[in-house]
């Protein structure tokens, strides 16, 4: 998703590419107001802890080690907006390679009476008026494709983005439900490429990208889960408690002790009916497109 700073505006893109992609145009924080926000957050946990000038200094000690859990919205968690979700840990390291920010609210602690929360967002690029962004969590469960096969209605496996259920789903039902109208005044509509199936494996038949398309939110292309996510490590990613309890499978990873799950790209895969996507692990794969249920990370 990209966002575009506007005059003072803080823009984003959403690789929802979201970026699985999505395209802010100016989110309404400035680098600065976020920056004011950690702070003052951190400040308010100092002095609540600072009870006893005594222990000023295990104060300071325990300050010091709250600012590597705080994000850049100023929320204190071991893994970022809702910290160790159900006990799995993603790997933090590489998450916290990238600035983040917050904007939109979506439903994720699966607690739908407290209010839907904040969305934590990676800031994968930034220009001179914008950023590009994809959300630090999986945020829903949903198919890329939906064919209803019948023996008097044989529809066709074969899709692309430009015709795909989801590119409809994320900018129209995850659209309006994330974002409010100022917020949505914010968001950019995007030209996207869709190539081929690239080099992957020089057996396949080359799966054709279709046509480009006009976005506000998207999934991130198989060339873009390369040039902005260096290694699988960083590729990545955990669930909400919310999508995990629509049904995203989370799995170990082995010999690593963190956690991951499947999410879907644009791009598509060895046949015309197949998909790229980001394994559990965080190397790229393939499946296909209509009627299975993948993560949904815009």
């Amino acid at each position: 998703m990209k966002l575009n700073r506007g005059n003072r505006g803080l823009a984003a893109r959403f690789a929802c590419v979201l970026i699985s992609g999505m395209l802010l145009c100016g989110c309404g924080l400035t680098n600065t107001d976020v920056n004011e926000k950690s702070v003052s957050s951190e400040r308010a946990t100092v002095k609540e802890q600072s009870k006893n000038a005594k222990e000023q200094k295990k104060t300071e000690q325990t300050s010091k080690a709250s600012e590597s859990k705080v994000t850049s919205s100023g929320s204190e968690s071991s893994g970022g907006l809702l910290g160790d979700l159900f006990g799995k840990k993603q790997d933090k390291e590489d998450m916290n390679a990238f600035e983040t920010i917050r904007f939109g609210h979506y439903e994720q602690d699966n607690d739908t009476a407290n209010g839907a929360e904040d969305i934590e967002w990676l800031v994968l690029k930034k220009e001179a008026d914008r950023m590009l962004v994809i959300s630090r969590y999986a945020l829903d469960y949903q198919k890329y494709n939906v064919v209803q096969n019948s023996l008097s209605n044989l529809q066709t496996l074969d899709v692309t983005w430009e015709t795909c259920d989801i590119r409809g789903w994320l900018n129209d039902s995850f659209y309006n439900t994330a974002f409010t109208n100022e917020e949505q005044g914010k968001i950019l509509t995007v030209t996207n490429t869709n190539p081929d199936a690239s080099g992957f494996d020089k057996s396949w038949k080359k799966g054709k990208g279709g046509n480009d398309t006009i976005d506000r939110v998207f999934y991130l292309s198989y060339e873009e889960a390369l040039a902005y996510f260096e290694t699988d490590e960083a590729r990545r990613c955990m669930p909400t408690a919310y999508a995990e309890a629509q049904g995203v499978k989370v799995r170990e990873i082995e010999d690593d002790n963190t956690f991951g799950c499947t999410w879907e790209l644009r791009s598509p895969g060895n046949h015309q009916s197949d998909v790229m996507r980001v394994y559990y692990d965080g190397h790229l794969t393939y499946g296909g497109a209509s009627n299975h249920l993948v993560a949904v990370r815009p």
